[in-house]
């Protein structure tokens, strides 16, 4: 559980229904294999308590600069997106719509 806990801290779909209807589940090693891909020191699962416990509710919140999704309405006359970063970050962004 922990394992999982520690993916969707940092974002990672564990689970989802694929194109025939069916409940797919991450396995622990693709989800092992996508933590260290994202920097994550983590050999097996029973490292993840306590990397769960090490990491700081700043250090959480630092890791998501973006929510992971946004809703915006096509005819809103004002958009904003909520970007964190620390006191020096600098962002620019290019807004692609599905149409092109």
């Amino acid at each position: 559980m922990s394992l999982r806990a520690l993916a969707e801290e940092l974002g990672v779909t564990t689970n989802h229904v694929d194109g025939l209807g069916q409940a797919q589940v991450a396995s622990d090693e693709a989800l092992l294999a996508i933590l260290r891909a994202l920097g994550i020191d983590i050999d097996n699962p029973e490292q993840a308590a306590s990397i769960l416990e090490q990491r700081s509710q700043s250090a959480r919140d630092a890791a998501r600069v973006m929510p992971p999704c946004v809703a915006i309405c096509a005819d809103a006359d004002d958009s904003h997106l909520l970007v964190h970063g620390g006191p020096d970050a600098y962002f620019r962004a290019t807004l692609c719509l599905e149409d092109g």
